[in-house]
């Protein structure tokens, strides 16, 4: 991991970036991956460059009172250019699968996690406080290595109550019967 990255600490989502003493283990394990862009020439400014990765994660991630799991590979690109000599854009595509327990039936859910985020890159003391994903680095060498971004991206796009289906009906709140599987309409409470 690149020592001259500075994690984000804008985001909107108030559990996606936990104190740094509280990295569960999950983050502890994927902040030892490597996602590195080789930089190309600051003066090559415009010019897109593009980095994939794709690897299979199989730790439980533990976010905001769920456990999740990756059931399938994890796929990340980034499209990156200089905006100008002290800024790199980089636009950080994320895509996978999800399982976890339904919030109220409690049976296995799985979701499809999609997005791309821009992050800029800047020089510290260079980024505006305005700018939501502004990351700050002490100096641009060669290349750039992402991981804190990836994560955050990746816990920026877990659902904060997983769904079997839209309209899950959830437990009995008498007898635990899930409502979504019984016909009987005394326990649906018709």
């Amino acid at each position: 991991m690149g020592k001259n990255i500075k994690k984000n600490t804008h985001n909107k989502h108030p559990s996606a970036s936990p104190k740094k003493t509280e990295k569960n283990a999950a983050e502890q394990s994927f902040l030892k991956l490597h996602f590195i862009m080789q930089l190309p020439d600051r003066k090559s400014r415009g010019e897109e460059a593009e980095e994939k990765w794709e690897f299979a994660f199989e730790e439980m991630i533990h976010f905001d009172g769920q456990e999740f799991t990756l059931s399938s590979p994890l796929k990340v690109h980034a499209y990156y250019s200089w905006l100008d000599e002290s800024t790199l854009s980089v636009r950080l595509g994320v895509n996978t699968h999800v399982t976890g327990s339904c919030v109220r039936c409690l049976e296995k859910a799985e979701l499809a996690l999609s997005d791309e985020l821009l992050y800029l890159y800047t020089l510290r003391g260079k980024g505006s406080e305005d700018e939501e994903m502004i990351v700050e680095v002490g100096a641009f060498g060669k290349t750039l290595d992402i991981v804190e971004q990836v994560w955050e991206s990746l816990v920026l796009l877990l659902p904060l109550r997983l769904l079997c289906k839209e309209d899950c009906l959830g437990l009995c709140p008498s007898c635990g019967a899930n409502l979504n599987e019984t016909s009987n309409s005394s326990l649906r409470g018709e």
